[in-house]
């Protein structure tokens, strides 16, 4: 089957592969129980099959492992509520594959994917991070192709592109190696797991390739990560700012980094009015904080005056708003299924 890729210029003597790289899947999980058979089940009837799947459980109250142990290829480890990121380095250190994809607990992959991704592999074998087109889909809807519109794969300059943000679908493959060069998933960081991870690799060297076609399903819930939207800015945040002290960045991305940063900080500013306004709570410090920043929209700035004048008003407006719709982890807002 023919694929469509997008990726770097390749250096000019490079030679494609003769035998395609081995894979690897792996998944962390939480409470997965709704979903995880599904998913185990889409990385063990790829066609060709991964050479293993590693499910990586992070307590769970339910054990998984009677949900999946028929499925041949599948094992599972389970570690004590060490989070995401523990549990997909725990899973990764345990693969024998050349590459290893993640799969997420209550994702799926589509018919073709593995395949799709060592037919990249094996024609680039410079790139260290693989991935795909997906569709994001909400209870059985498709929403919307992952790179679609103003959210595009980048080719060119990644290490300054992913500083400003995180252009890579997470259900990436990823050499093992270069995983481990740069010493695996932070087993710090909560909201931005994959992206720091993405950072780290691009400014380590890495470069990153995709094929075009949507192959993989990536299921947005309401609720995850929407009702803490200030703890996940707050997040990124830290996230860059800790990139920032300790990897030694060149001029042109230690630009890329403050821009990101301080672009964040007029989120999270106002996501704090946002929130204080919906829970009825004093909002005017932090609108005379948001009032003052010159570099304001008109938008913003008109908005931020109504408020100001109408708190109660302007936090209906958003409650109803809230009642009627919900924002995804990935920024995307849904009616809410009444």
């Amino acid at each position: 089957m023919p694929y469509t890729f997008k990726t770097p210029q390749p250096s000019k003597n490079l030679e494609p592969l003769t035998q395609a790289p081995s894979i690897s899947v792996i998944i962390a999980a939480y409470n997965a129980e709704a979903t995880i058979r599904e998913s185990v089940l889409s990385a063990a009837t790829q066609q060709p099959p991964p050479l293993e799947i590693i499910v990586c459980d992070d307590g769970s109250d339910i054990d998984p492992v009677p949900l999946v142990e028929d499925i041949e290829l599948a094992r599972v480890i389970r570690i004590n509520h060490g989070g995401e990121a523990a549990a997909k380095t725990t899973a990764a250190r345990a693969a024998h594959g050349d590459f290893v994809v993640i799969l997420d607990a209550d994702d799926v992959f589509l018919s073709g994917r593995l395949a799709a991704l060592s037919a990249l592999a094996q024609e680039r074998p410079d790139l260290d991070i693989l991935t795909t087109d997906a569709w994001f889909t909400h209870n059985g809807v498709k929403i919307r192709r992952c790179y679609e519109g103003d959210h595009e794969f980048i080719t060119e300059n990644q290490d300054i592109a992913i500083l400003q943000r995180n252009f890579i679908f997470g259900l990436a493959a990823i050499r093992k190696s270069a995983l481990e060069a740069v010493d695996w998933f932070d087993h710090k960081i909560t909201h931005t797991t994959d992206w720091q991870c993405w950072i780290k690799l691009l400014l380590n060297g890495s470069r990153v390739g995709c094929v075009m076609d949507t192959l993989a399903e990536y299921r947005l819930h309401e609720g995850a990560m929407n009702a803490d939207r200030v703890a996940m800015i707050a997040g990124r945040i830290d996230t860059l700012s800790g990139i920032k002290v300790s990897i030694e960045l060149n001029e042109l991305q230690l630009l890329a980094l403050e821009k990101t940063i301080a672009n964040a900080r007029k989120q999270l500013d106002t996501e704090i009015v946002r929130q204080k306004l919906i829970n009825r709570q004093e909002a005017r410090p932090a609108l005379q904080k948001l009032l003052s920043d010159s570099e304001r929209g008109w938008k913003t700035r008109i908005a931020a005056t109504l408020a100001w004048l109408l708190p109660g008003l302007s936090g209906a407006t958003l409650r109803n708003r809230e009642k009627r719709s919900f924002r995804t982890v990935s920024g995307i807002r849904l009616p809410r299924i009444t």
